[in-house]
């Protein structure tokens, strides 16, 4: 896929440049939580870039899911004093979205200021990508950027509307991520899926089944197929069913790609995540009220092997609840067999994913970490992209 790349020749002294920018991360006390700024980072490059240039660079995003209204523990003030450190200026906060004093803030801006829009998320115009919404954010500038992977399945104002209104080019960030993906695989080629998001995982899964040598899988989504494979009757966390249509999800991608499909041969059980009381328990031996936490030690053993032989490999979601200590070895596990695939053919995905192994200070070697979790899913699996669609070549 070819995306459009804004040249130098658009922009120059004092041109207002709208970047919409995945701003989505974790918070903790009022700031950007450790080790889950990398979204923000991947966009510092083309920011600095357009202050060299001259450029008035305004940045929007969406923080969490706040429905449509103004929620005050979803405001931008912890992201935007991220990119002050970060930028080594002082990045001005809009008072709203859009409107007549946004406008004005903007209009005050010198050529290299950085202004950050408030959560684009508290107009409800953006989730209906209204064209209304999406002209008053194109009145704010003179062309548009698109650095957020992560929400280019969302058919949104900000990724969709707007481009309606400017001239409309993909980041750096975008561009470098959508040639990634869309690289011809080496095999043996391994794809490994966890996490319990199953209406976007499921798609994902038997559409990449169609092109892997070998599938592995953790976390809820484990627990779906083995229920359907074996009629296992298996909860979330001890209490919660897996859904009726989650169940059946998993029997078709049996039907077609078990063959191909490796799951859990033992899971780690924990009450409370600590890794006292966790014990392994082959699957055939789970029972309804046990909160599965992690895969197990023969697991492990069996999905490291598979990826020691890999020449490429995706990874979306971990293993296991990796907030809790019982639910963090199958996760590390992975990533240290990972760790010997071809750097340049390694891709991992998932915010869960991600901000742990950050966290631990691994994955370095990986040739991409994917600012997208749901959206790399869809777009693994053939799915529409709106953001992407609008800035085709």
């Amino acid at each position: 896929m070819q995306l459009r790349r804004l040249p130098r020749s658009g922009v120059k002294k004092g041109t207002r440049v709208l970047m919409r920018i995945d701003a989505d991360v974790k918070l903790s006390s009022g700031r950007v939580r450790p080790g889950a700024d990398w979204r923000l980072e991947s966009a510092v490059e083309d920011i600095q870039a357009l202050r060299k240039r001259g450029a008035v660079v305004v940045l929007c995003g969406h923080l969490g899911r706040p429905g449509g209204v103004v929620d005050e523990t979803r405001r931008v003030k912890p992201v935007s004093a991220w990119f002050s450190r970060r930028l080594n200026t002082k990045v001005r906060i809009a008072s709203g979205v859009v409107g007549p004093e946004v406008r004005s803030v903007i209009e005050q801006a010198s050529p290299g200021d950085v202004v950050a829009l408030e959560n684009v998320r508290f107009d409800p115009r953006e989730r209906k990508n209204s064209r209304v919404f999406g002209r008053e954010l194109a009145s704010l500038a003179d062309v548009y950027v698109n650095n957020a992977f992560g929400n280019c399945h969302r058919k949104h104002a900000s990724m969709h509307a707007v481009t309606r209104y400017l001239p409309s080019y993909a980041g750096s960030a975008l561009v470098d991520e959508v040639r990634m993906l869309s690289k011809r695989r080496s095999r043996p080629f391994v794809v490994v899926m966890g996490g319990v998001k199953f209406e976007t995982k499921m798609p994902a899964l038997e559409r990449m089944a169609q092109e892997a040598d070998v599938v592995l899988v953790g976390g809820g989504l484990a627990l779906a197929l083995l229920q359907a494979s074996a009629g296992l009757d298996l909860t979330l966390d001890g209490k919660h069913k897996i859904a009726r249509e989650d169940v059946r999800s998993a029997q078709r991608a049996l039907k077609h790609f078990g063959h191909k499909i490796l799951m859990p041969m033992d899971m780690v059980v924990s009450k409370d995540g600590s890794l006292k009381r966790a014990r392994h328990v082959n699957v055939m031996d789970l029972k309804r009220a046990d909160r599965i936490v992690d895969i197990g030690e023969q697991t492990m053993s069996a999905y490291a092997k598979v990826l020691r032989s890999a020449k490429s490999a995706i990874w979306n979601g971990p293993m296991g609840i990796v907030e809790e200590r019982a639910g963090q070895a199958g996760t590390l596990a992975i990533e240290k067999a990972l760790a010997r695939v071809p750097k340049s053919h390694t891709v991992i995905g998932g915010g869960d994913t991600i901000t742990f192994l950050r966290k631990k200070k691994l994955g370095k070697h990986f040739s991409l970490l994917s600012n997208g979790g749901g959206s790399l899913l869809v777009f693994l699996a053939d799915g529409p992209m709106p953001g992407l669609e609008v800035l085709k070549k």
